[in-house]
């Protein structure tokens, strides 16, 4: 009866959402004497209690009572210590039981009834034990759900710690591949690179029937991507194509294949595999990237008509999109290599009327320095025109240092509008836009040239 009403009070606790409450309650429970003697089936009822409160989202409270329950082994070792000592009482009862059975009724003790209470209960502690021998992985099952309520809690650090153990400690039950992919799922939220690829590969070699086995591979491409281990970016979605070629992401697994020959420099052999893409897969998200890649990689091998027209194909499906502005730059580029019709006005047109429109467009740095060099490289017969231009020129430079652009165009950008000042023997100007730079993006790995620039400026001027 004890037992049955602290359950009941567990419930009630639990409902109310008190979990300090709760929680104190379940600590002083643990060692009273009547919970200890029905210790198995106890921890019977308020897994199943916590496992409702689960289904209810109350993880907060699911968790209190999951960490309440001792290990199995100490359950075990409690209720057979309990038992023997109810099996005595029993024995001693039926004893007194059968010697008064010839006394009259108001000369017995009351041992028949308390023979009638322990009886049941004596069963009951029994049917339970059975039952906690018969879960040789509760502990395990009870790693398990403390671990997906600490994950549903966001106590990401904590909810890894319950199932890395359980993967380690109990890695023959049913729990630990649940366990090794809710590991895998977690560091990925964590960008924990390193570990997910050796947690990755650990699954699909335990694992490679699981109905996850696909996800892990997936997530494992992913994580091999950002290694820029190219050579084994392409073998690995090679091979994912060849186990899952029904799969929803086939597109995905020929797309990375395509990428890690692009990023190895066998522009011919991305070409065509990007061309094959979009023809198989043009429903993809990817179809975008797959187009950039097309035109990308004609226009690495030289091959200006057909990076013209993919160019131009790309823009007219995707005016504003990702890569709108470095398709643009790509058409600039190949018209500023005209050699026999002068492009200038055009290139300075078409950039300068898209930057105005996308003034945070990734490609604006490299816009702005074929800007300024195509400023540069105008001709006049005109002293002040000429300087008009190289001023336009330093201007487009200039603004091309402020970009969020790669180091290495900010470096040409300041390089060049470095050597126009340096020509017009404009020390301050150049004291003045490198001690800019260093106010602005102290942390560039450019800074430490502009310190050496604004130092070498000082002394000329006397103030070093």
């Amino acid at each position: 009866q004890q037992t049955t009403a602290a359950v009941e009070v567990i419930r009630l606790l639990a409902e109310t959402g008190k979990i300090e409450d709760l929680t104190a309650y379940l600590d002083r429970l643990s060692n009273q004497a009547g919970i200890r003697d029905a210790i198995a089936w106890y921890a019977n009822q308020v897994i199943v209690q916590a496992d409702e409160l689960v289904g209810t989202q109350a993880y907060e409270a699911a968790l209190a009572i999951y960490r309440s329950v001792p290990p199995r082994n100490q359950i075990l070792e409690i209720q057979k210590t309990a038992l023997e000592t109810q099996r005595r009482d029993v024995k001693i009862l039926e004893t007194r039981v059968n010697a008064e059975k010839t006394k009259a009724l108001n000369q017995r003790s009351n041992a028949s009834e308390l023979l009638n209470i322990l009886k049941p209960a004596l069963e009951l502690a029994e049917q339970a034990l059975k039952t906690v021998e018969e879960k040789t992985d509760l502990d395990a099952a009870l790693l398990m759900r403390r671990g997906r309520c600490l994950y549903y809690l966001d106590r990401h650090e904590e909810a890894l710690v319950c199932f890395r153990t359980l993967r380690i400690k109990y890695g023959t039950t049913a729990d630990a591949k649940p366990a090794a992919y809710a590991e895998i799922v977690i560091l990925n939220k964590l960008k924990d690179i390193a570990k997910i690829k050796e947690l990755c590969d650990a699954y699909l070699r335990n694992y490679p029937d699981s109905e996850n086995a696909e996800q892990v591979a997936t997530l494992a491409g992913e994580v091999l991507v950002q290694s820029g281990n190219w050579a084994e970016v392409g073998s690995f979605y090679q091979s994912l194509q060849a186990k899952f070629p029904q799969s929803q992401s086939l597109d995905r697994y020929v797309f990375f294949q395509g990428v890690s020959m692009f990023q190895d420099g066998k522009f011919q052999e991305a070409n065509a595999t990007f061309t094959k893409f979009l023809k198989d897969f043009p429903n993809s998200q990817l179809v975008e990237n797959g187009m950039y890649y097309v035109a990308m990689s004609y226009f690495l091998t030289n091959n200006y008509k057909e990076t013209l027209r993919t160019c131009k194909e790309y823009l007219s499906k995707f005016p504003d999109g990702r890569f709108a502005g470095d398709m643009r730059y790509r058409l600039a580029f190949i018209d500023f290599n005209d050699k026999e019709v002068d492009q200038s006005d055009k290139i300075i047109g078409d950039l300068t009327k898209f930057l105005a429109d996308h003034p945070e467009d990734p490609a604006a740095g490299s816009m702005l320095c074929l800007i300024g060099d195509t400023y540069k490289k105008k001709k006049s017969d005109k002293k002040d025109e000429i300087a008009r231009y190289q001023k336009q020129a330093l201007d487009a430079y200039k603004k091309a240092v402020w970009t969020e652009s790669p180091d290495d165009v900010i470096q040409y950008a300041l390089d060049t509008a470095t050597s126009l000042l340096q020509a017009n023997k404009d020390w301050a100007g150049i004291a003045a836009l490198h001690g800019e730079f260093l106010e602005r993006k102290p942390e560039s790995q450019l800074s430490l040239v502009s310190a050496s620039w604004v130092a070498k400026m000082k002394t000329r001027e006397g103030k070093g």
